[in-house]
């Protein structure tokens, strides 16, 4: 109990100093809590899966050691035929990549939808998308059924059951229905599929469904235990001369397996539509969370050798009373654990009034379900305790080795053992400091370049409009419109596509 109320005491002296102390530290280890929520984010993008054995199956085409193609994206056929040529793939799901909106309505209800695509039965096998409402097995097997997240369901059916009503879905050559026979929860945010709609794949015409060359879903296969992703890749090259035609003789057609965990983190590739993330970025990101927090501690740390110094005497009569090198240790890091700690609930403090900002920003919630894990949790109580012998074992220390004599007479406040550290530690933080603005200001550059190259005059000036789905004598509707655009003197070019 002793140990408590001198450091409460402690607090009272130099309190302006304390609260410099304190409001710096709560800082560095706020924003540095906020890189490692976002951080945590890409790196837990699709881990709700049990995705220790699927992989994404990508197409690469060479020509000899050249890579022309590198596509996100399979044919049609692939998956079938590796499963019935290659020894080792337990299941497998294709899931088409669409590039087209379709215009859905229910009675009165009408929206375009883009977030849809068709996809097999397996995918509530390889997917852990559990379903809801309707029957939890032999969902998608029968032509024209959907499956459709509850934001959907709502936004069409407003609180009926939606479970056997008819959704019509139109482009602008056809129009086809479909029957509701499930509902899933929407997709979570860390997820690289993001659908509001599943339709069945045997509602394909069946001459598609199986064929090459055309490169148009996303193929997914979980393996058997043991299988290793570089054996079907070998495999796949030995099988592939068998449906190459003339016009791909000159070319090697290849396969790579992509965990599924790690498919968010891999560069962009052709026919991928999600936004990814960057390995690098994540791992620049860390490495300036752990360079703030070195700057939160040095300071810290700079300022409690100051406030021990000036505190000498204090600590010297309790070594000549008796106080033992273990008591003043403790009583130091008592200090820094209990100045570390108050800097830490400050910390969630700044957390709560910067999230809404950086969501904003960002485009995504990424951190509030991952602050109620544990493993976060751990990570926080990390920090405090690492700071706390950060900062507060090297004063206490030095209040140990010095002697009383010297103490007492003053010599240690502007001592060169006192100031050495202290010089040391103010080069740390501007090093580290000058890195890091630096760095920020290049980055705030390059994107402002980027940004200015991107979006010239001429796409300023550039309207695109999207046509209506499916309706009567619509070739000549657009025709007709075209040519009235074209008679604007307002107008310089138009094109339809």
């Amino acid at each position: 109990m002793n140990y408590f109320s001198q450091v409460i005491r402690s607090q009272r002296v130099k309190k302006s100093l304390v609260l410099v102390n304190i409001i710096g530290l709560s800082v560095c280890i706020a924003t540095a809590l906020l890189i490692i929520l976002y951080v945590w984010s890409e790196l837990s993008y699709d881990s709700f899966h049990n995705a220790g054995r699927v992989y994404r199956v990508e197409s690469r085409l060479y020509e000899g050691e050249t890579l022309t193609d590198n596509w996100a994206t399979t044919a049609y056929g692939h998956a079938p035929t590796m499963v019935r040529e290659i020894a080792g793939i337990e299941k497998y799901v294709r899931v088409t990549a669409q590039d087209r909106e379709q215009v859905v309505n229910y009675f009165d209800r009408r929206f375009a939808e883009e977030h849809y695509c068709y996809t097999e039965p397996a995918f509530f096998e390889i997917f852990n998308f559990p379903i809801i409402k309707g029957n939890k097995t032999g969902q998608l097997v029968r032509p024209n059924t959907v499956v459709l997240t509850e934001s959907a369901a709502s936004r069409y059916f407003d609180g009926e059951d939606p479970i056997g009503k008819v959704l019509t879905f139109s482009t602008s050559s056809s129009q086809q229905n479909f029957e509701v026979t499930g509902v899933i929860a929407d997709m979570p945010v860390r997820s690289h599929l993001k659908y509001d709609f599943l339709l069945s794949y045997s509602t394909i015409p069946k001459e598609r469904q199986d064929i090459w060359y055309i490169h148009g879903v996303y193929t997914y296969v979980r393996l058997m235990p043991g299988k290793h992703p570089a054996e079907i890749e070998d495999a796949f090259l030995r099988i592939s001369d068998k449906y190459k035609t003339d016009a791909l003789k000159h070319k090697t057609w290849a396969v790579e397996l992509i965990p599924l965990k790690d498919i968010h983190l891999t560069p962009q590739k052709a026919y991928e539509k999600e936004v990814k993330g960057s390995r690098t970025a994540v791992f620049i990101l860390l490495v300036m969370s752990v360079a703030l927090l070195l700057i939160g501690w040095a300071n810290a740390l700079n300022l409690t050798v100051a406030r021990f110094l000036e505190r000498g005497r204090e600590f010297g009569l309790r070594k000549v009373f008796g106080a033992s090198h273990c008591q003043i240790i403790i009583q130091g890091l008592l200090e820094s654990g209990f100045m570390n700690l108050l800097a830490t609930l400050i910390a969630f403090g700044w957390l709560e009034l910067l999230l809404p900002l950086v969501y904003r920003w960002v485009g995504q919630n990424f951190g509030t379900d991952i602050l109620i894990l544990p493993a976060f949790w751990g990570i926080v109580v990390g920090v405090v305790v690492i700071g706390t012998f950060v900062v507060g074992l090297y004063p206490s220390w030095l209040m140990v080795s010095i002697r009383p004599s010297e103490i007492m007479r003053g010599k240690l406040l502007h001592g060169k053992r006192g100031n050495r550290i202290r010089k040391v530690l103010i080069v740390i933080q501007f090093l580290i400091s000058f890195v890091l603005i630096v760095g920020t200001f290049t980055v705030v550059r390059q994107v402002r370049y980027m940004q200015s190259k991107a979006f010239t005059d001429s796409h300023s000036r550039m309207l695109v409009i999207k046509y209506p789905s499916f309706t009567e004598g619509l070739a000549l509707r657009m025709e007709s419109f075209t040519k009235r655009l074209k008679q604007r003197a307002d107008i310089s070019h138009v094109t339809v596509s």
